[in-house]
């Protein structure tokens, strides 16, 4: 049984306040708990149903974390989702680090004032699939630990070392070259990737980079378009760009 007390701390987890405030966020449905046992990550607890933890039971041999059976009920009370999933896990977040200097030889990415959950989860989860392990954020970007962000990364969060943190200070430092999204940039297609790496640096979904970030690129970058629409989502423009920085 969950006590009143738990649930409050549970639910209160949806709230970023809160989730600084405890240093800890939830993850739910069975491919992230997979994830989060795999990757042997900090979790507190997981909730789950009795069947759920009957058909999970050869991955849940392996986990070193307290599960306690709740009813799917429960589970719809303290879910951030339209619809529950059948388990349920609260997670430590990691301590903070200062950012490191981008250094020559790797590729990573640097986001500034990115705000739909969605598209920051894509963007985590296509990095993972690139082999990026950095990401540098402004503190204007929505919270990694966003149940959406979550949700939407699949998992992939869990190999991402993510810095919020003031872009100017880390791109003025950076000995690796600044490759920014900009409607103004070059053609990416007739751009060569960077053979010894980047930032890649991509901006707001409607207003795109501050002048100021923006500042500090070694070369702009644009995605040509060859139909009408206006402007490309954040999640897909980082995407093109992460293809063609591992194009080689």
């Amino acid at each position: 049984m969950v006590s009143k007390e738990e649930k409050k701390y549970i639910r209160s987890l949806q709230r970023k306040k809160y989730r600084q405030q405890y240093k800890a966020f939830v993850c739910e449905g069975t491919k992230i708990v997979k994830e989060l046992i795999n990757e042997k990550a900090s979790v507190q607890k997981i909730l789950a149903t009795e069947q759920w933890q009957e058909e999970q039971e050869s991955i849940l041999s392996q986990a070193p974390y307290p599960v306690k059976t709740v009813t799917e009920k429960t589970l719809q009370q303290l879910s951030s989702l339209a619809k529950s999933n059948h388990v349920l896990a609260v997670v430590a977040m990691a301590n903070k680090q200062e950012p490191p200097t981008p250094t020559e030889g790797t590729l990573s990415l640097a986001l500034e004032n990115i705000q739909d959950p969605g598209n920051l989860g894509t963007i985590i989860r296509t990095a993972d699939w690139f082999g990026i392990t950095t990401i540098y954020s402004s503190t204007t970007t929505v919270d990694q630990y966003n149940p959406k962000v979550i949700q939407s990364s699949m998992g992939s969060f869990l190999r991402i070392t993510h810095y919020y943190c003031n872009l100017s200070d880390v791109l003025a430092q950076s000995t690796s070259p600044v490759i920014a999204a900009s409607m103004q940039g070059q053609n990416l297609f007739t751009t060569p990737s960077p053979s010894a790496g980047g930032v890649l640096l991509i901006g707001n979904e409607s207003q795109g980079l501050s002048g100021e970030v923006l500042g500090f690129a070694h070369h702009q970058v644009h995605i040509p378009s060859r139909g009408h629409a206006e402007s490309l989502n954040a999640a897909v423009a980082a995407s093109i760009l992460m293809t063609w920085a591992r194009w080689q």
